[in-house]
């Protein structure tokens, strides 16, 4: 019993003095190349390197024999970088995802044996984001989608969210690729009014726990919105120099301002109309109406009224009201 423990501590002596070494974990990209290092050290002299063999589970990928040379499974894929007793590299170009999985480093010795050690690759893929707002949306009370988001070809895959103070829901689909990369689409979906034009929506990609972020703008169409302004309830007779404008907001812009009368009779000869003001040389009481401002655009055309309430002679009223400066 007592020559066993000696003969297993001295083959436990002669192990310590033997090492395989390699990188436990490796990270290769889909498509790219990756390098995986393996040496051998010996503190005894007599010890000699017969073979220096890596294996993926159990298959063979590279061999390599300082007495019968090299022999390499995929040639086309595999290759042993400066191999010699003591160091051999192995390198695998075009990485798929089917490369994913643990490696083994094999180093044979007499009169020792085997020695082994292991190494597990991830393979990923980093994705292409991409985000858009659609065009082409038009206001109306339907949901419809407004922009869509793109994370393609990521392994692991992609997750998606958005960040707005619209509310909104959001449909995500994922496509599994054959090459084993992952594809998500998401799309922002809301009900588009005029309100929402412009508003900015952020498309959140979030991969291998980092943040992508694009930002971007909802264009959505609508016929124009108009008001009036410029009348300040003081119009009296014989004032000058006032004036109507006529301010719309539209996506397509507006293309044209026409002044109208509310009850279809001609412009007043006192008034001038130029795109989207109306001058009022002096006030009198042909001004005494409701005027109308009709914007149209490619959607189509709105108007917005503004009745004019003309009030007497300056004098007469300061007089009256006793108000005068």
């Amino acid at each position: 019993m007592q020559l066993f423990f000696l003969l297993l501590g001295l083959l436990f002596s002669v192990l310590q003095a033997q090492d395989v070494t390699v990188t436990d974990k490796m990270t290769a990209l889909v498509g790219k190349e990756v390098i995986f290092p393996c040496t051998f050290s010996s503190k005894d002299p007599k010890v000699r390197v017969t073979q220096i063999m890596w294996m993926n589970s159990t298959v063979s990928l590279a061999v390599y024999s300082p007495h019968l040379g090299i022999h390499v499974n995929d040639p086309t894929r595999f290759q042993l970088v400066d191999p010699s007793p003591t160091s051999v590299t192995l390198k695998i170009s075009r990485v798929y995802y089917t490369d994913e999985g643990e490696y083994s480093c094999e180093v044979t010795t007499f009169p020792d044996g085997n020695l082994k050690a292991f190494t597990k690759l991830t393979v990923k893929a980093i994705p292409q984001n991409s985000a858009e707002a659609k065009s082409g949306v038009v206001a109306d009370d339907q949901e419809k989608v407004v922009a869509t988001c793109k994370s393609a070809n990521a392994r692991p895959p992609s997750q998606i969210t958005w960040h707005s103070v619209i509310p909104g829901n959001i449909s995500n689909t994922i496509t599994n690729n054959t090459d084993g990369t992952s594809t998500i689409v998401s799309d922002f979906i809301m009900t588009p009014t005029w309100t929402t034009d412009g508003m900015p929506v952020t498309c959140i990609t979030n991969y291998d726990s980092t943040d992508y972020p694009i930002p971007l703008k909802l264009s959505v169409q609508y016929s124009p919105v108009v008001t009036i302004e410029g009348f300040d309830d003081n119009w009296h007779l014989h004032r000058s120099g006032v004036f109507l404008i006529c301010n719309a907001k539209g996506n397509p812009p507006p293309t044209s301002y026409i002044w109208k009368t509310v009850d279809g009779s001609p412009l007043p000869s006192s008034v001038r109309a130029k795109d989207n003001v109306l001058y009022v040389d002096e006030v009198d009481a042909r001004v005494n109406r409701s005027f109308l401002c009709e914007v149209t655009n490619a959607l189509g055309s709105r108007a917005s009224r503004q009745d004019v309430l003309v009030r007497g002679n300056y004098y007469t009223a300061c007089v009256t009201s006793m108000l005068c400066d």
